[in-house]
């Protein structure tokens, strides 16, 4: 490494570093070094998987033309890693809890929480029931990422120069990890169930109601403008907007349905989604991609076209676990005391050496008591977490299925096997077809609350899961 590089390196790695400075003399060399991470040679360069081209149009956004789907996988993962790889490793990082080993102990409770909620171990139970489609299609995707990890690892971003470490190398299980915890950051929110819950023990029911609305308020909208009166009694909702809005042909003046969608996120930098555009002999699709994952989530295709906003249906809940008084290794599940499943692993912490994470799990989850605030002021018993993503979800074989859809009804037929997370999504086609579908696995339980569950009572237990039939739809409505 050279003196400059190096004495920059130290700057940037220093918080009271103003790089912003244009007068200060390492702005120079910060703007002429990440000049030099991205090399004209290597922006040039194409994937070798002997079928594709990558276009980049004046806004950077890949076209990715290929004779093959194999290719066409591989070229985008190649571009996704070209432009995205150091969001694409933190990512990585995050839902395997492997951030301690690069930053530190400030981020080892959330290694521990990612273990813990066990978004890999979901993803290699995912990975080994994947239809055939998606697993050749994630495969190749892996692949490019990977080709371009070893194409450019002697000029990686400055974020691995600053922080002193390479990449991981992807796979498989990596996508299906990152997908899964995006699921969770739409479906999660613990805090919607355990303060509710304190609520409900600390206050009286009258009060209790006036305070517990739904977890999305619902407002009727009225004839004219009464801002007062929209808002709900209580606690409120959260404030975010996300909204879907479809327009009919026969209200359109292209003849054609008009489809528009909104969902709101809190910033990110780089951004979640990720734009792109795949072409192949059965594919020519277009839309967003969510960054370390290869298909559309958001898009159309020639004929077709889909969107989506989050529905906060509830897919996950808190039980309070009973433990066995005379063995307190085991727990009781019905009639039986069962032991509870330990899994022992090693978080590497940088500057710390290993850090010990004990995970005990229930037939229901696992427990989080770690994760979250204390509901009973002497004490919790164990808390576990039952969640739909835990389970096979088949999300890839709906969104692979989604970026091939020719039609409205191919689409609605899809959404109607769609799992997790929930959605309130919307579609149309170029033969004037149009829709809303909320679609989504949601639990069956007998009783409702918004607080935890006993896990010895039969009425909290679920009971098998809505279809999409009983959920609220629309088909070309008059």
């Amino acid at each position: 490494m050279s003196y400059e590089k190096e004495n920059l390196i130290a700057a940037l790695r220093d918080k009271n570093t103003n790089i912003d400075n244009k007068k200060s003399p390492l702005f120079a060399n910060y703007k002429q070094y990440l000049n030099s991470k991205l090399p004209e040679e290597l922006l040039k360069n194409h994937p070798k998987g002997g079928g594709a081209r990558v276009i980049r149009d004046r806004f950077g956004i890949p076209h990715i033309f290929a004779e093959n789907e194999k290719d066409l996988w591989f070229a985008c993962g190649y571009a996704q890693a070209q432009d995205r790889l150091w969001q694409l490793d933190y990512r990585h990082r995050s839902v395997t809890g492997k951030l301690a080993e690069v930053t530190g102990e400030d981020n080892l409770h959330s290694d521990n929480q990612s273990r813990t909620i066990g978004f890999e171990r979901a993803a290699k139970l995912e990975l080994k029931t994947l239809d055939d489609r998606s697993a050749s299609s994630i495969d190749s995707y892996t692949r490019g990422v990977n080709a371009w990890i070893d194409t450019a690892i002697d000029k990686l971003p400055v974020e691995f120069d600053v922080l002193d470490y390479e990449p991981l190398a992807w796979s498989s299980t990596a996508t299906l990890a990152v997908m899964r915890e995006f699921w969770w950051s739409l479906t999660g929110r613990l805090q919607q169930i355990v303060g509710p819950e304190r609520v409900i023990r600390h206050t009286s029911p009258e009060l209790a109601a006036k305070f517990l609305q739904p977890e999305a308020a619902e407002y009727i909208v009225p004839d004219q403008s009464c801002p007062a009166e929209l808002h709900p009694e209580g606690g409120g909702d959260d404030g975010t907007g996300s909204n879907n809005w479809i327009v009919g042909a026969p209200k359109s003046t292209t003849g054609l349905p008009l489809l528009a969608s909104d969902p709101h996120w809190p910033i990110h930098f780089p951004d979640l989604w990720y734009e792109q555009h795949l072409v192949g002999p059965e594919i020519d699709c277009i839309g967003a991609a969510y960054a370390g994952a290869p298909p559309v989530i958001f898009g159309r295709t020639r004929h077709a076209t889909w969107a989506r906003t989050n529905n906060s249906s509830s897919t996950r809940d808190l039980y309070h676990e009973q433990v066995d008084p005379n063995n307190p290794s085991k727990y009781i599940d019905g009639i039986q005391s069962v032991p509870f499943e330990i899994i022992k692993e090693q978080i590497a912490v940088k500057g710390s050496g290993l850090s010990e994470l004990k995970i005990k799990l229930t037939t229901r989850g696992p427990i989080v008591n770690e994760f979250i605030p204390s509901v009973d002021p002497d004490g919790d018993s164990p808390i576990s977490l039952k969640w739909i993503g835990h389970e096979r979800i088949d999300d890839m074989k709906s969104l692979f299925g989604l970026n091939h859809a020719q039609s409205a009804d191919e689409i609605k037929d899809i959404l109607s096997t769609w799992r997790l997370s929930v959605w309130n999504a919307i579609y149309a086609d170029d033969n004037g077809n149009y829709g809303y579908q909320m679609s989504g696995n949601i639990p069956k339980r007998e009783r409702k609350t918004r607080g935890t569950r006993d896990a010895s009572t039969v009425e909290d237990h679920w009971i098998g899961y809505s279809d999409t039939d009983a959920l609220p739809g629309l088909h070309n409505p008059k």
